[in-house]
């Protein structure tokens, strides 16, 4: 089956915290992987949160020189499945950014170039 993004991803690896859905609480998630419009995170749920539900993300980012510092976004739930085989996170998801800084914006999607660059020349 053929993917039609409109964007690249990126997979990425970052931790961060989300607030939203249904319970309105924190849940820890990972970042994996970032496009211009959106981003996909597993996260722990209690229970599945409904597709266009608002999440508040917490991105904590590595190597920022001013300061190590979380990058924060808003995004609209596209996605939600549920994961049977992880231990750690019980959902994965994908969002469509309706909230960052243009600039965090740029600085993960280099992140996310680098380590695409990075596991090619590992291959």
């Amino acid at each position: 089956m053929e993917e039609k993004r409109k964007y690249q991803r990126f997979p990425v690896e970052l931790d961060g915290r989300c607030f939203g859905g249904s319970n309105n609480e924190y849940a820890d998630c990972k970042i994996i992987d970032i496009s211009k419009e959106g981003i996909s995170i597993k996260l722990y749920l209690k229970e599945r949160i409904k597709i266009d539900s608002s999440l508040v993300l917490e991105i904590n980012f590595p190597n920022i020189k001013e300061s190590n510092r979380c990058i924060s976004a808003v995004i609209v739930l596209m996605w939600i499945e549920k994961l049977s085989h992880e231990k750690e996170f019980n959902f994965v998801a994908g969002g469509e950014f309706t909230m960052i800084d243009p600039l965090d914006k740029q600085r993960l999607l280099d992140y996310g170039h680098e380590k695409l660059l990075e596991n090619k020349k590992g291959l």
